[in-house]
């Protein structure tokens, strides 16, 4: 909790030692000032709660953004398996590679055997 500064009884205590009425109010109004200026730098409990509520509703957002960026991964990941799961049970990319492999073998053995022959003329 926050101090408040009495100007009344500081006046009364200023009277009490011998400053005039006047004087001591004149005391009182330029600290009052003082403290109101010292003081207003000072976040109050409804800016503190005001804070509070912003960075709840910024937290919250980011918190549903990285859901759904973990749902999209679970998705991907889920989708990954089973395309996993289709070449474990799919001899045709096995054949597709072993077709690519063998064809390749063909050309380099007929290249070779070409130029062998060539050579012979």
């Amino acid at each position: 909790m926050m101090a408040t500064f009495n100007s009344l009884s500081y006046v009364i205590q200023l009277e009490a030692a011998g400053v005039s009425r006047q004087q001591a109010q004149v005391h009182a109004q330029v600290l009052q000032q003082v403290y109101d200026e010292e003081h207003s730098q000072y976040p109050t409990k409804s800016d503190l709660q005001c804070l509070s509520n912003s960075l709840e509703n910024k937290i919250s957002r980011e918190i549903a953004g990285v859901k759904v960026v973990i749902d999209d991964c679970k998705k991907d990941f889920a989708e990954f398996r089973a395309d996993v799961a289709s070449l474990k049970t799919s001899n045709k990319y096995l054949l597709w590679i072993g077709g690519g492999i063998a064809t390749l073998c063909a050309s380099a053995i007929a290249m070779c055997v070409s130029m062998f022959l060539y050579s012979l003329k």
